[in-house]
């Protein structure tokens, strides 16, 4: 037997001296529908202001579930309480919490909703079904900050290897924009301190005390000084008719040169001597 909106039930109340009251079929479904269980009301076009339940005069209760019957993707919705002007597709679900409409997409497999990023991680919702996550490159410290961005922060091109870094005067780095990792930095560390050793060593006479010229090279090493330190020096001999070494070069003046210290150069004996060769001259 089918139960009609106007049976009458009896119910007693405890709370009121255990008093009893009739309650219609009606007033349960009533009741029953304003509890938080969802309940399926049927398809409207969410598109639709009209069509809003919670503002045609229908009336909603917590629970009340509706689904999207317009027929075109990516449709703006028109219905009040939070989902006015959201992006709705053919199918979509509109639960009504008490306050506000809660869109769940149709395409919706998960709990997942709306996706935020926090920089670098940026997020492209421009189509709210399909978001496109990305991050951001690292900047440089010195670089500008574009307007979209907050910081410099991102991810890195490469961690650059052995060869990204070999000393090679006048070439760039193959990868100039890879970060040098700990490894390489701290081998560069510790031939920078070998150097600096060495270099104390000099100062200090140690690692040259053996270090001896070949003609025309000459090394001098001074006597220590109050602090036990040294000078090293290495020098080149000046060249004569007996001893090869360093020379000067003969400018062009106005009269040639007796010196036979200095040597001559292509352009001084073109202006001072003749050629052997007189054919080289030109006709009269």
């Amino acid at each position: 037997m089918a139960l009609l909106n106007t049976d009458l039930f009896v119910i007693q109340r405890p709370t009121d001296a255990g008093k009893h009251f009739k309650l219609t079929g009606e007033k349960i479904k009533e009741f029953i529908a304003a509890g938080d269980t969802i309940v399926y009301k049927g398809s409207r076009d969410f598109t639709l202001a009209p069509q809003d339940p919670s503002t045609d005069g229908t009336g909603v209760n917590t629970g009340d579930i509706y689904i999207n019957n317009h027929p075109n993707a990516d449709a703006t919705a028109a219905w009040a309480a939070n989902l006015s002007g959201a992006t709705v597709q053919p199918g979509d679900r509109a639960i009504w919490d008490g306050t506000v409409w809660d869109l769940i997409s149709a395409n919706s497999t998960s709990g997942v909703t709306e996706i935020f990023g926090i920089e670098p991680i940026m997020v492209d919702a421009t189509t709210k079904t399909d978001p496109i996550v990305s991050v951001n490159d690292a900047l440089e410290t010195g670089a500008t900050i574009p307007a979209e961005r907050n910081s410099r922060k991102g991810v890195v091109s490469a961690i650059a290897i052995a060869s990204d870094v070999v000393s090679n005067p006048g070439t760039a780095s193959p990868n100039p924009q890879a970060v040098v990792p700990a490894n390489l930095l701290k081998a560069t560390n510790e031939s920078l301190t070998d150097l600096e050793e060495e270099i104390e060593d000099i100062k200090k006479g140690g690692t040259l005390s053996a270090l001896k010229g070949i003609d025309p090279i000459e090394v001098t090493t001074s006597a220590p000084d109050a602090n036990g330190d040294t000078e090293t020096s290495v020098l080149i001999k000046d060249g004569t008719t007996v001893q090869k070494g360093a020379v000067q070069l003969q400018a062009i003046g106005s009269a040639k040169a007796a010196s036979i210290t200095v040597a001559a150069t292509p352009g001084y004996v073109d202006s001072y001597y003749l050629v052997k060769d007189f054919d080289s001259f030109a006709e009269a």
